[in-house]
């Protein structure tokens, strides 16, 4: 029984872990979407 716990919060941590990640990944396809929204910005007032 012990052990079906322990296999069970290890999942956990590891859909925790995943969770994380994809998140992180998120954060990053936005912050580059945001920089490149800022460079056409930029690029515009020139013309």
């Amino acid at each position: 029984m012990a052990n079906q716990e322990h296999q069970h919060s290890e999942r956990k941590e590891r859909s925790e872990h995943h969770e994380k990640e994809r998140n992180e990944k998120q954060e990053n396809r936005n912050e580059k979407r945001s920089e490149n929204r800022q460079e056409e910005q930029r690029r515009n007032e020139k013309k």
